[in-house]
């Protein structure tokens, strides 16, 4: 959903401060004052569009209210300018209020066909260190890797299952979670975790571990759900390759299916199954690469044959429970 911001109207009560950027909301009210840079341009710049005001029009909104109009602008205004300026987003410049609507209608016009044309995966990737990017690249490799599990969780939309603790999976510092969703009307359970630098570096597949080992110790919360599986979701900060998956798994014949936003493994010998998502830097890279990757098993059929795979595991796990109960 595309953002529409009004620039240089008052934001404040009484005697306001002018030239300030506002944000209006739903029902036309203004909003909080916006910060130095508008919030949409630092996640997902190619979804934002400026309608930038007049002076005229100031003079007549700030003369209804009883404020004197004109003066110079503040440090805080030509930062401000300059971010938007920067960022080159779409921009109209109104007059009236009859053009702050029209340019606005024109505004979301305009995104629609940005969009279709660029696709939606296209606002909310690359390299910019802005927002909530920077801040993910100011983390630790814990931290990072917490936020990045967060975000991963709020995108599969699923019903969150308790960890045991008894399993030492509850921890925190394990940087797991396991969210329930339906798929090919099967409920499934994705294990989530994260990988908080490139694959290539050690430390940073430490964090995860070696998942599929891991399983067992959460059967019981995943079979309380009344779910099958486990999927493996795992975003990775930075890049993955096809071969560092086939390692990781540990069968050179195992499944890999390569996509731009993901790639899928499984293996047909011990029906484990992973989900990576590479280059996930912020909230938005997360949830479009998870978006479009689970949107692409459906359309290909590939969801039968993930919720086929997570019931075989299933029956691998609690085969190997009874086997270790039995010894």
């Amino acid at each position: 959903m595309g953002q529409v911001h009004v620039g240089g109207s008052t934001c404040r009560r009484g005697r306001a401060a002018l030239h300030r950027p506002c944000r209006l909301d739903a029902r036309g009210d203004r909003g909080r004052d916006l910060p130095r840079g508008v919030p949409g341009l630092e996640s997902n710049p190619v979804k934002v569009r400026i309608v930038a005001l007049k002076n005229p029009l100031l003079d007549e909104v700030d003369s209804t209210q009883g404020v004197r109009a004109g003066g110079s602008s503040t440090p805080a205004d030509r930062s401000f300018s300059a971010d938007v300026n920067d960022a080159a987003a779409w921009r109209r410049t109104a007059g009236t209020s009859d053009e702050i609507v029209e340019s606005a209608v024109q505004a979301v016009w305009v995104a629609v066909a940005d969009l279709a044309r660029l696709g939606k995966r296209a606002g909310g990737r690359g390299r910019r260190f802005v927002g909530e990017s920077l801040r993910w690249a100011n983390l630790d490799f814990r931290e990072r890797a917490r936020e990045m599990r967060i975000a991963t969780v709020a995108a599969l939309d699923g019903s969150v299952v308790a960890l045991p603790s008894s399993s030492g999976l509850s921890d925190p510092d394990n940087q797991r979670a396991i969210v329930v969703r339906r798929v090919a009307d099967q409920d499934v359970a994705f294990v989530v975790s994260a990988v908080p630098g490139a694959f290539s570096q050690p430390e940073a597949r430490a964090v995860v571990g070696r998942p599929f080992a891991s399983e067992p110790a959460y059967l019981t919360a995943i079979l309380g759900a009344g779910a099958v599986g486990p999927v493996h979701v795992i975003p990775v900060y930075q890049g993955v390759t096809e071969t560092q998956v086939r390692t990781f798994i540990g069968r050179p014949d195992a499944l890999i299916a390569a996509q731009s936003f993901c790639i899928v493994t499984s293996d047909d010998a011990s029906f484990c199954q992973a989900l990576f998502l590479p280059n996930a830097r912020h909230t938005s890279a997360i949830s479009s690469a998870l978006g479009d990757a689970l949107e692409w098993w459906h359309r290909a059929g590939f969801e039968v044959s993930v919720a086929r795979r997570a019931r075989a595991r299933t029956a691998v796990l609690k085969a190997l429970r009874e086997i270790n109960t039995a010894l």
